[in-house]
């Protein structure tokens, strides 16, 4: 069987005819496409600045409860301190508030 290397002959389709048309897609053009990414990615850091803004004014109130509600009453202060590698914990040197620690040791052996 021999094999045509020829088009068979006939009427040829009207390629200009089967072309879409289709309007230009200037959305999707290279520098339409930049700014909308530049915009998005805007957007998206100025919400995160304030969700930034949101977390730190709730941490700072927490804290401030935290301050309110404290575990162990204040009893004096340190003026310094370290870890003894001898003692095996930390020791420091300060001030007591005698009236306060006094109460301490009584509520301790109640």
């Amino acid at each position: 069987v021999a094999v045509a290397r020829e088009p068979p002959s006939g009427p040829w389709p009207n390629w200009e005819a089967a072309r879409l048309e289709e309007p230009l897609h200037k959305a999707l053009k290279r520098g339409n496409v930049r700014k909308r990414q530049q915009r998005q990615q805007q957007q998206q850091e100025q919400e995160q600045q304030e969700e930034n803004r949101r977390s730190t004014a709730d941490e700072g109130e927490r804290y401030r409860g935290l301050a309110r509600e404290a575990l162990r009453p204040r009893v004096g202060f340190l003026t310094s301190g370290c870890f003894s590698g001898r003692e095996g914990f930390g020791v420091g040197c300060g001030a007591v508030q005698v009236s306060a620690f006094m109460r301490l040791l009584q509520e301790q052996r109640q």
